[in-house]
């Protein structure tokens, strides 16, 4: 504020402090710009030591997953796949790539549907329904196509252990059978409305045998109560009748137990045999006809079986025998005779009635299943396939395409396709480990293979290409060649041989050796 000059000292004061000033304004603005320097050079270091620890991390778990997966691939391949595609999500490396491919090289993966408890399941006719009762409970699940579920209302007590499932051949509706507890439920139910339509209880020691008659909107059951079978009628609209009681002994002076197959087909029949008579039962609206003798055979039947279009009847007796009957009218059977006598251990039709399939056991106590296409004039052999020796097993063929499986209670469930030579060894279906095994099942389609155990519910994709593989050389392969037409392969082998190998045909039948 003073208006008058400075002196020379006071200008020089002026001029050396605002010179302190500046240079001490530029020393804070180094300072600060070399801590920002350094602590951005901090961060850069930790950030790259930081992202080499995670990427160590990520690296060594998915080693670890590798590990996991190289364990599974022989005992659980789905499984060696689950941990490969883990491993492949965390760190992209050849060596897992090659050991997922090596895993699906061995067939599909399961799917896990659930784990709950399941003795069987049963697909309705168009494939877009799963019933799935629950083994040791009388709660049934519906399973829809995309994956939607549902508990059905429950129609018995806890008591009951186990529930099994019939479904009908044209319709989506289906009988449950109720056992263990103090009673015995029969309920019938619509797989696509989830809903009950009728039920019934009976004691608790009450056998029966089933079916669906879906044309006349009602179900048969065929219930035996002390020394009578009766039948009795479940309508779709919760209804219940009984026709009446089913007597052969004024019909034949055989002896032996009387058995009973109701068939849904021409509108619901009952068969009976008895010694060595056939007889069949045309139920009518509201009442129950008396039997009439239809076929009669030397030996005593020892079983049968009913195609499920009406077409054929199957008997079987001590001897290996199987007569097949063809039920449009009075003619004579056709023999089908296993091979050395061994009789046959059963005898049954595909749901679609195009297959005829046998069950023999050969004297290795191998099981050896016979399979025959069915037509109006009757049948033709396709092929026998060997399928093992197990105890416990279930046998289920696949007709639409043309499978056979064999459920074993161990977690390998072996699967031939007829489709494929001869010689081919079958596709393995691998799950968990688990400590029983029970009823498999194709869907109608063939598209899916579902496994039940007490585990839970497991289903196999069958609808993509899958490996055919045939180990049939005693040394290695040196040469192969395709005939012109595709029709067949030839192959050689440093064992000396020449093996011709047939790809057409229905099935394709046993090639030719050359040595």
């Amino acid at each position: 504020r003073y208006p008058g000059g400075l002196t020379d000292l006071e200008e020089a004061f002026a001029k050396a402090m605002t010179t302190l000033a500046g240079r001490r304004r530029r020393h804070r603005r180094v300072a600060v710009a070399s801590i920002l320097v350094i602590a951005a050079m901090v961060v850069a270091v930790t950030t790259t030591l930081w992202r080499r620890s995670v990427l160590q991390q990520l690296r060594a778990d998915a080693a670890t997953l590798l590990s996991q997966a190289q364990v599974e691939l022989e005992p659980y391949p789905s499984a060696a796949v689950a941990y490969a595609t883990a491993s492949l999500e965390l760190s992209d490396t050849l060596d897992v790539r090659l050991l997922a491919l090596e895993a699906l090289w061995k067939g599909p993966p399961a799917f896990i549907v659930n784990e709950d408890r399941t003795f069987g399941t049963a697909f309705t006719p168009d494939g877009r329904w799963l019933v799935q009762p629950l083994d040791a409970s009388p709660n049934i699940r519906v399973i829809a196509a995309d994956g939607e579920t549902h508990l059905l209302e429950q129609i018995d007590a806890e008591d009951t252990s186990r529930t099994i499932i019939t479904m009908d051949r044209e319709s989506d509706v289906f009988l449950s059978r109720g056992y263990g507890g103090e009673r015995l439920s029969i309920g019938l139910w619509s797989a696509s409305k989830r809903s009950l339509l009728a039920k019934r209880f009976y004691g608790a020691d009450a056998p029966t045998r089933r079916t669906l008659v879906s044309s006349q909107q009602r179900a048969l059951v065929v219930v035996k109560e002390e020394v009578e079978h009766h039948v009795d009628v479940l309508g779709f609209d919760g209804s219940y009748e009984r026709l009446g009681a089913v007597s052969l002994d004024s019909e034949t002076t055989d002896t032996g137990a009387m058995k009973l197959r109701p068939s849904g087909a021409v509108g619901g029949r009952i068969w009976a045999t008895k010694g060595h008579d056939v007889f069949v039962i045309d139920v009518g609206e509201h009442e129950l006809p008396g039997p009439r003798r239809v076929f009669r055979q030397k030996s005593s039947i020892d079983g049968f079986s009913i195609d499920p279009l009406g077409r054929f009847l199957a008997t079987t007796d001590e001897e290996g025998t199987i007569r097949l009957w063809n039920t449009s009218g009075p003619s004579r059977p056709q023999i089908l005779r296993a091979p050395a006598g061994v009789p046959f251990q059963r005898v049954g039709f595909t749901r679609d009635g195009s297959l005829l399939f046998t069950i023999t056991t050969s004297e290795s106590d191998t099981e050896v299943v016979w399979l025959w296409t069915l037509a109006e004039d009757g049948p033709r052999f396709l092929r026998r396939l060997d399928v093992g020796k197990e105890e416990l097993s279930f046998i289920r063929v696949d007709p639409s395409g043309l499978r056979v499986a064999r459920g074993l209670q161990n977690p390998r469930t072996p699967v031939w396709s007829l489709n494929s030579p001869a010689d081919a060894e079958p596709l393995v279906l691998t799950q968990a480990e688990t400590m029983v095994r029970f009823v498999p099942n194709f869907s109608p389609d063939g598209r899916w293979f579902a496994s039940t155990a007490d585990n839970g519910l497991v289903m196999w994709p069958l609808a993509g290409p899958h490996p055919t593989v045939i180990r049939r050389h005693e040394e290695r392969v040196r040469g192969l060649a395709f005939g012109l037409d595709g029709r067949w392969l030839a192959s050689a082998s440093w064992d000396g041989t020449v093996k011709l190998w047939p790809l057409a045909g229905d099935p394709p039948p046993p090639g030719p050796v050359s040595y």
